[in-house]
Order: C-alpha cells, then structure tokens, then sequence
C-alpha cells in the first residue's frame, strides 16, 4: 500500500487527502470520485507511484480512508488487468460490503 493513499495515479490527478479527523458534522454530505490504482499482487511498499498494494487487508484499510474522507464513490484500476488481480481483490469487496 502507498503511505499516500489519497494520491490517485488515474491519468495524473491528485484528489485531496481525506480527513478522518474531521467531525462528521463537518464533512461534506458528498465529495466526489477517486481513480485509485490498484496492484493487489504486490506487497505493500514506499514506491512514488502512490499505487495502493498490499494485502487485502492493507487495501480495505486504504479505502476506507476515501469511505471516511466522505467520498461516495472510488473507481479501481487494477494492474495487471488479469484474473487473479480481481480474484486477490474479491475479500476487500466482501470485507468492505460486510461493515
């Protein structure tokens, strides 16, 4: 996982950093969308691509971030593109459905 989580790699843009130290009350009803890159094939690690990697774990904790920033929505560019990249992503969509 990136120690950036917040920067989207999706065609060079750069979303703001969520707060997760914000009141609930503060944060706004609906911030918007993230590109997220993702490489659940890889270990978690300090690369300056800011692309989330790591364990399904490690990745579910780097989404939250967005969930609790207030963004409503977050699209994932997984790489590689294959089936195991979306079958190594299958328990961070469970244990994010499950809360």
């Amino acid at each position: 996982m990136s120690t950036r989580p917040w920067q989207s790699s999706a065609r060079g843009s750069r979303c703001s950093k969520p707060s997760a130290t914000r009141s609930s009350a503060s944060r706004p009803a609906w911030v918007g969308a993230a590109g997220l890159s993702v490489h659940p094939l890889e270990p978690a690690g300090d690369d300056d691509d800011a692309a989330i990697r790591g364990s399904a774990e490690q990745i579910a904790n780097a989404l939250r971030t967005f969930r609790e920033g207030g963004f409503s929505q977050v699209d994932l560019m997984l790489s590689p593109g294959t089936v195991e990249a979306i079958d190594a992503l299958a328990p961070v969509v469970e244990t994010l459905r499950a809360e």
